[in-house]
Formats: structure tokens, sequence, C-alpha cells
């Protein structure tokens, strides 16, 4: 009986780890892949910056719902993707865009520091 509390125990606290979200950490990867990727100009970075940190934030305050309610969390993300999207698409240039668009990892793809902006 201990084995399983104390594994249940560990579960829970995993679960808790997994659900943070590094804000900061996750924005600074995010950019330094962009940057080059999409050849950022010295004037998009800090805005492409803004608008990755200002999602990331949304982000964090859903990702609880990820484990608890999926389909709530599919919703809400969805929606914060489409205002990135549309943040992006005032601050890249369409061919920048299109790049942005194709960088999208395959799903599941934890690897990948981009997949924070599209699962």
């Amino acid at each position: 009986m201990k084995k399983i509390l104390l594994a249940s125990l560990f579960l829970l606290l995993a679960g808790g780890v997994f659900a943070q979200l590094d804000v900061k950490a996750v924005g600074s990867q995010i950019l330094a892949k962009l940057t080059p990727a999409l050849a950022l100009a010295d004037d998009q970075q800090p805005q492409v910056a803004d608008a990755v940190a200002d999602f990331l934030t949304k982000k964090a305050e859903i990702l609880p719902l990820k484990a608890t309610d999926a389909s709530a969390y599919a919703s809400k993300f969805n929606i914060l993707n489409g205002g990135l999207i549309g943040k992006l698409k005032t601050i890249l240039v369409a061919k920048q865009m299109t790049s942005f668009l194709m960088l999208k990892p395959k799903s599941g793809d934890t690897g990948n520091v981009l997949s924070q902006l599209f699962f």
C-alpha cells in the first residue's frame, strides 16, 4: 500500500513539474531558433520576442487544463495560437510568415522548442 501511495505521489508531483513552463527560458530558446531561420531584422527581434513571451505567459496559465480537461485546453490554446499568428503577421513579411509556418514541428515532438508555439 505504501508503494502505491508513493508512486501516486510521485506521479502527481511529476505531472506538476511537467505542467510548468519557464516562459523566459523557453522564449529565449524560441527566439534563438527563429532569428536565423526567419532572418529577423534587428527591429523585428524585440517585437517577435514580446509576442512570443505574451503567448507563452498566457499558455502557462491554461497549461494545467491539458491534464484535467483536454478539450478545454485545446479550445483555449487554439484561440491563443490564433492570436500569436495574428500578431506575427503584423511583424513579419509574407515570406517570413510562410517560413515560420513551415517550421511547425510534428505533433508530439517535445525535443523541438518550437512545439511550444504550436501544441
